[in-house]
């Protein structure tokens, strides 16, 4: 009987994570791109998130991802969960990696930062003039 044939990883390239919460979105949607297109290597919530910690090896995305992995690998196996926080053995779900490290990245402000943004536009040696960023409408950002 021969094996089945093996999956080949799709390579995309990722950048490694620095901490910088003005990169940390584009980060995850590029993240999130290379595990859609490699569904059956990173099969399992544990793969997905290792992966992720793996480009987070800089700044402040590397302690965050040292304390991640501190956690999860100090947890009780035996009762699969920690008592006091009633949290799972491991790593845990994408998801609730996602929202963690949104939490802890995310522009605390993401419009007012969009806005400070726009306000320091230059055209050559000449700043827009504020009339012409009152006409710009920024997306609802949801909480």
């Amino acid at each position: 009987m021969a094996n089945p044939a093996r999956p080949t990883e799709i390579k995309l390239h990722l950048d490694e994570f620095d901490g910088t919460c003005t990169k940390s979105n584009h980060w995850l949607k590029n993240v999130t791109a290379y595990l859609t297109v490699n569904p059956l290597i990173f099969s399992d919530d544990e793969k997905k998130i290792a992966l992720a910690l793996s480009f987070m090896t800089q700044g402040a995305a590397a302690t965050w991802s040292e304390d991640f992995m501190d956690h999860a690998y100090s947890l009780n196996p035996a009762s699969n969960a920690d008592i006091a926080l009633q949290t799972p053995y491991g790593y845990g779900t994408w998801a609730d990696f996602v929202t963690d490290f949104r939490k802890a990245f995310s522009p605390v402000d993401v419009q007012g930062t969009a806005m400070a943004q726009l306000m320091n536009l230059h055209q050559g040696r000449r700043i827009l003039p504020s009339t012409s960023l009152n006409s710009i409408s920024l997306p609802f950002v949801p909480r």
